[in-house]
């Protein structure tokens, strides 16, 4: 990798810890200088975080209908492996992804162990729009009072979740991604709840 990737991966690193301190705020990540963030078919966000967060040390479960040769794509330029979604550590989400085997992802997904919560996937989930609105309701740590935001996805995405982390400190993290070159981050502790 050179010099100004790196600089860009740990930029990017820094964008989603912030992100993830400021559940619900949608963070801009940083421009990349480079092509190099537009190697994927898929968000210039999600490829960015893929770049920065997979390495030779993770696994990933790809969703997607294109999944064969994406996955193909991003083990050789991160040498992450592809896993089945039991055993991966990020869950990827491409905006073509089938709802059913996103549902079928969070059922099956890790949510680590009480001796080690950390052992647990993240997801990286494309959707569109990703904004303020009045689809769902934040709260929790890192949000000062509540957050009302659009994101578009499924009651049963949100329910399937809830059931996920039911047993805390067991439960996953998501970090969602945009056209926009935006993410939003929601830790476990984040508690969703349907508006109207």
């Amino acid at each position: 990798m050179v010099t100004d990737q790196v600089h860009y991966t740990q930029n990017v690193y820094r964008d989603v810890l912030n992100a993830m301190s400021r559940p619900g705020d949608i963070v801009c990540l940083v421009e990349a200088d480079s092509s190099f963030a537009k190697t994927f078919n898929c968000f210039r966000a999600t490829s960015s975080l893929l770049f920065t967060l997979l390495d030779h040390d993770v696994t990933y479960h790809l969703i997607s209908d294109d999944s064969v040769n994406m996955s193909t794509m991003i083990t050789a330029y991160t040498l992450a492996r592809h896993v089945p979604v039991e055993e991966a550590d990020f869950i990827i989400v491409l905006m073509d992804a089938q709802e059913s085997e996103v549902e079928h992802a969070l059922k099956t997904c890790k949510v680590g162990t009480l001796r080690d919560p950390h052992l647990s996937a993240t997801w990286i989930v494309e959707t569109e729009p990703l904004q303020l609105g009045k689809e769902i309701k934040l709260t929790g740590p890192g949000i000062e009072t509540e957050t009302l935001l659009q994101v578009q996805l499924a009651q049963t995405f949100w329910d399937i979740r809830k059931e996920r982390l039911s047993e805390f400190p067991l439960g996953l993290d998501i970090i969602f991604t945009n056209r926009r070159n935006e993410v939003l981050c929601m830790p476990r502790t984040t508690i969703v709840e349907k508006v109207g």
